[in-house]
């Protein structure tokens, strides 16, 4: 052993599947280039990678044993993480949003399409059913106990758009 490493090389860490592809890819980069043709109903709670590794760090020094601490930074629909794209990134389009039948077609569709070419429908059931569920979470506990604080929209999103090379 070499001075109590562990043996296993280190991987590299990627982006959560669902919260890369679906922000970044799905949602930020067509809503800068003025590519996406609609939001989907509904939102989702999000969070920022440095927030997130900060709440980490707090949880590890002032958490309590066996504790769970939320670090959501927020809610937002899908349409108000557009509008905060467009308008930090100073260029692009904020598309409709997609009426609900319409969503719950293209998943239903999209379901048995991805099962012919193998490959993950554009919209899944589950995920759109997550959508609409509209969950808030609460991160008050991890604010109080631990002094987190969370990473407003804003700042997230200009982060993100950056590591991205979306910015003007």
């Amino acid at each position: 052993m070499d001075g109590g490493r562990d043996p296993q090389p280190l991987r590299r860490l990627r982006p959560h599947p669902v919260g890369h592809r679906l922000l970044r890819e799905r949602l930020f980069e067509p809503v800068v280039r003025k590519r996406l043709p609609a939001v989907p109903p509904g939102g989702t709670g999000y969070a920022f990678v440095d927030g997130v590794a900060a709440g980490h760090l707090l949880a590890a020094d002032r958490g309590a044993d066996g504790e769970r601490y939320i670090l959501a930074d927020g809610y937002a629909s899908f349409r108000e993480l557009a509008e905060s794209a467009k308008r930090i990134a100073g260029r692009g389009r904020v598309p409709p949003v997609m009426p609900v039948p319409v969503a719950r077609a293209i998943a239903t569709v999209g379901a048995g399409i991805s099962r012919v070419i193998r490959r993950p429908p554009l919209l899944p059931r589950g995920q759109l059913h997550y959508f609409l569920w509209q969950g808030h979470p609460d991160s008050t506990k991890a604010q109080r106990e631990l002094g987190w604080e969370p990473t407003p929209l804003e700042d997230g999103v200009r982060r993100t758009l950056e590591g991205m090379g979306l910015l003007a």
